[in-house]
């Protein structure tokens, strides 16, 4: 049975309860997400800190309207942080306790991995970003086909608004120096052919050295998009909260793998515009199609391993 399923669920029960404000029992599910995946205390620092932003924001006075400086912004934003203290200490020690407990786990252990150290080495693969970027896109396929006035606004503000053109060229710069300089290969990555990764790292990125370079444009647009799609919901400070986490979940992984952006790309799908009854159905049957075509390769379609005695191998995620 995957850790990683069990852990994904924890979260999110974690994160439902804390939603609705039952903090000591969202820490206590958050801290048996741990168990099964360490570095799910990244995602407990954004429970903890969606916690803060929705007591702060709620009672934060501070008006958008007319000219203000960044600095009155912080001011006002400081001030709600002190005038709710009392609050934000009451809500959150559950899980300033967990997360000292993760502390003192990991000095005890002498890493956060708990496995095989020497393949669970942390580096700055800021590629991942770009590639969990255009996963999510992918994987929001349907809502995005069922809205396509909404896409060809999103386009058109691209082209001709300067401030948003002057965005995409920045993150496509910053996708250039990441895919030049920071593209890990994993050893595992093109040793395990049982995985999809397998497949789009060798089919794909590696069909060409100019692949990886081509497809910044596309990177750029999905994260741009994707961060389009949670501002029309969630505060900007929310944004910043769930980009931070998401950066420091992904870019220290050195391996491409799919469940890695599980978390990262459910609480974006659940934070964003939902669609129509009729979007939601498609999305599910899309869904349900892609578990399906995999579950069959898994049952009926298994393959043998040259020169090893394990026996049929059989495809997975």
């Amino acid at each position: 049975k995957s850790p990683v399923s069990h852990s994904v669920l924890c979260l999110l029960l974690g994160y439902a309860l804390a939603l609705g404000r039952h903090y000591t029992s969202s820490a206590i599910v958050l801290a048996v997400s741990i168990m099964f995946r360490q570095t799910s205390v990244v995602w407990v620092v954004f429970v903890a800190g969606a916690v803060g932003l929705d007591i702060i924001e709620k009672k934060f006075n501070h008006q958008r309207t007319g000219k203000h400086t960044l600095q009155s912004y912080a001011s006002a934003l400081l001030s709600s942080v002190f005038a709710n203290l009392p609050s934000l200490l009451r809500c959150l020690w559950p899980y300033a306790v967990l997360l000292l407990m993760f502390c003192v786990c990991v000095v005890w252990n002498g890493s956060i991995v708990l496995g095989d150290k020497s393949h669970h080495q942390a580096c700055l693969h800021l590629p991942q970003l770009l590639y969990f970027a255009l996963f999510a896109f992918g994987f929001s396929a349907v809502p995005v086909a069922m809205d396509l006035r909404a896409l060809r606004v999103f386009l058109v503000r691209l082209l001709y608004r300067p401030t948003r053109l002057l965005v995409f060229v920045g993150l496509s710069a910053f996708g250039f120096l990441a895919v030049h300089h920071y593209t890990y290969e994993h050893p595992y990555l093109l040793a395990d052919n049982r995985h999809y990764t397998f497949y789009v790292w060798k089919d794909i990125f590696k069909r060409s050295p100019a692949v990886p370079y081509l497809l910044v444009p596309a990177y750029s647009f999905a994260i741009m998009h994707g961060v389009h799609q949670l501002l029309k919901l969630q505060s900007f400070l929310w944004v910043v909260l769930y980009c931070v986490c998401v950066s420091v979940s992904l870019v220290p992984q050195k391996l491409l793998e799919f469940r890695y952006f599980l978390v990262p790309y459910l609480l974006l799908r659940l934070h964003s515009p939902q669609g129509s009854l009729l979007c939601l159905v498609l999305e599910q049957l899309a869904l349900l199609s892609v578990n399906a075509l995999t579950l069959h390769l898994f049952l009926y379609r298994p393959f043998p391993w040259p020169d090893s005695a394990l026996g049929p191998q059989r495809f997975m995620w």
